[in-house]
């Protein structure tokens, strides 16, 4: 790897546990040096998805800003389809059960500004793993500022499913991002055979609010790994572990809901090229299991990166 990413996460942090997880692999890897955390975006129509950010960053002792959408983004009947969604889920709503509602933060679009404005040319990787709305709501405020600070912006979402969840559920959002946007897309859609976090409830103390998260959610049984899969590729694009698809663009027919492939430079869409055992192991090694990896069929730079991230023993 490079240069030190620079990444804003942009999460919808409420209807699914694979978010937490996610963050959880970013601060850990934040702490050991091998990417700089900037800000985190809370991009959910829920009051509580900010605040259960706030609580991971506030477990590690992170000062790092938390944005939303929630109070700060009209709703004209475009998120009707995540809202009954959102009362399907309020079961398993882990992030109103462990926290508290407040207003201590900021409307996202203002928070990407703010980063994006102090930050060296091409140096920042914004990483999306819900709904696109906080960012296409920041690219359309200050197209130019994402043109000259971001390197590229990583989606999880899958463009060859009709319907896919974070696409549709704010599908006029996703039509105007890949319209929009400046820079380089990469595109993450794999994950969901591939099962991390069920060994949680073993490593982390009981109060820890990612090891909560997902008790409360699966019953401590693990979930499918998309997010995680997405958070790998922007803390390192060139793990030998991902299979890239380049040379297209992605259109967004929010009619239809459904992606268009096209044939363009911008775009890329991320697979994998190892197993979904290799991935689940570094996963896990990631969310800070001990491992035993097997180093005959681990490439020697994954390894490597594994060591750096967690410094741990392999």
């Amino acid at each position: 790897m490079g240069k030190k990413p620079i990444i804003i996460f942009d999460t919808d942090m409420d209807t699914d546990c694979d978010d937490a997880g996610a963050l959880l692999m970013l601060v850990k890897a934040h702490l050991s040096g091998q990417i700089e955390l900037k800000g985190v975006v809370a991009d959910s129509l829920c009051e509580y998805a900010a605040p259960f950010c706030k609580e991971i960053l506030d477990y590690y002792s992170l000062d790092i800003p938390v944005g939303e959408i929630y109070g700060h983004i009209f709703n004209d009947g475009r998120f009707n389809a995540y809202l009954e969604h959102q009362k399907e889920c309020t079961a398993v709503a882990y992030n109103r059960i462990i926290t508290k509602a407040n207003n201590l933060f900021c409307n996202s679009t203002e928070l990407y500004s703010n980063i994006l404005k102090n930050a060296p040319d091409k140096s920042i990787t914004v990483l999306c793993v819900g709904m696109l709305s906080a960012v296409s709501a920041a690219i359309k405020v200050d197209p130019w500022l994402f043109d000259k600070k971001v390197e590229r912006v990583v989606v999880m979402g899958n463009p060859y499913k009709r319907n896919d969840f974070n696409f549709a559920m704010d599908a006029k959002a996703a039509k105007e991002f890949f319209e929009l946007c400046p820079c380089p897309v990469a595109v993450s859609y794999t994950g969901s055979d591939i099962i991390t976090g069920n060994l949680l409830n073993s490593t982390c103390p009981q109060d820890h609010p990612v090891r909560r998260a997902y008790q409360i959610w699966s019953g401590g049984k693990g979930r499918s790994s998309w997010d995680l899969i997405a958070a790998l590729y922007a803390m390192n694009p060139t793990l030998s572990v991902f299979k890239v698809t380049g040379n297209c663009c992605i259109e967004y027919d929010s009619k239809e809901k459904i992606a268009l492939i096209k044939d363009g430079t911008r775009d890329s869409i991320i697979g994998l090229n190892c197993t979904n055992a290799t991935m689940e192991n570094m996963l896990n090694a990631l969310l800070g299991e001990r491992l035993k990896l097997d180093k005959k069929r681990t490439p020697k730079g994954v390894l490597k990166f594994l060591n750096q991230c967690s410094n741990q023993r392999y």
